[in-house]
């Protein structure tokens, strides 16, 4: 709860700083960068984050630097400006407390009505992100690897996970 909290705060008064900009600058191309730049700075923020907390969890191990610190700066980019907001992900990380995730597959009918159709939209978002992001970087060509890193971020632990993977999920759970 206290984490959920500050993640919120952390959303709340999310800014890019031109540290930042350089960071992201230093690790993306400029294809990642515009997809990059499509998130809200809220997801932004969180990506960077989340970049800088795996580059110190990395310290010393035997990694792909360079995979890690692109899969992690994209890592959310299946959410872009306009798709969730702070208070569409707050009410969608409630949902997934305490409805979950079954529960959502058997709401698929309220997309098709007006009423329902933007609730149930933000939670589609908050869910499916992940493959929303392997797309996204699939149409700009990016590596395999990147791809299958984003689009199993949110995936249950495997025993064949790769390192970068592994940290990404850890960094991404502390932010």
């Amino acid at each position: 709860m206290i984490n959920r909290l500050r993640q919120f705060y952390r959303a709340y008064t999310a800014t890019m700083s031109g540290a930042d900009f350089e960071f992201t600058q230093a690790w993306l191309s400029e294809k990642e960068l515009s997809v990059f730049f499509r998130m809200s700075i809220i997801d932004q923020k969180h990506c960077v984050n989340v970049a800088r907390t795996a580059e110190k969890l990395s310290i010393g191990m035997n990694i792909d630097k360079k995979l890690l610190m692109r899969a992690a700066l994209l890592h959310d980019c299946g959410r872009k400006k306009g798709d969730l907001g702070i208070i569409g992900k707050s009410y969608a990380v409630l949902f997934d407390k305490f409805l979950g995730y079954k529960f959502f597959l058997k709401l698929n009918f309220a997309s098709r009505y007006k009423a329902l159709h933007n609730a149930y939209r933000l939670i589609e978002v908050y869910y499916r992100h992940p493959e929303r992001s392997a797309d996204n970087l699939r149409r700009i060509n990016c590596s395999p690897a990147i791809v299958q890193i984003v689009l199993s971020h949110h995936k249950s632990a495997a025993t064949n996970d790769c390192q970068e993977l592994i940290l990404l999920r850890r960094a991404d759970a502390l932010n």
